[in-house]
């Protein structure tokens, strides 16, 4: 366990990091990860447009790991994306201090995930 995993950040450093969300890529990433974060977490896999806009993704991921906002689960060989206390953080100052939609912020229930994953014509155990 890292000693910094807790750790939160200050308003003006949250607020300066934030900024990087004004990019629709990012943003949607990081709502996606918020959005499976008690589905055994979000892979890169699940963006429906991930091979044609690949670098774009990735450069997304990098700049939320970056900024600890979201962390990647490397214990298996699929990755999954977990938000960390910092990403809960930025999805309540996204949602209370910037006013943004809490809609694109809503855990997916089990009807949702199970038409999801139906919908790519996979299921969580084999994903």
């Amino acid at each position: 366990m890292n000693p910094f995993d807790d750790l939160e950040y200050g308003s003006q450093t949250l607020e300066l990091l934030a900024t990087n969300l004004k990019d629709p890529d990012v943003l949607h990433v990081f709502q996606q990860v918020w959005k499976f974060r008690e589905r055994n977490g979000f892979k890169k896999t699940y963006l429906p447009d991930w091979s044609t806009k690949r670098r774009r993704y990735d450069n997304s991921f990098l700049i939320l790991e970056a900024t600890r906002f979201i962390y990647r689960d490397e214990r298996g060989s699929s990755n999954p994306y977990f938000p960390t206390i910092r990403g809960k953080q930025l999805a309540l100052y996204l949602i209370n201090d910037i006013g943004m939609d809490k809609s694109g912020f809503v855990k997916l229930n089990d009807e949702q995930f199970v038409a999801f994953m139906s919908a790519r014509g996979g299921t969580e155990q084999n994903d």
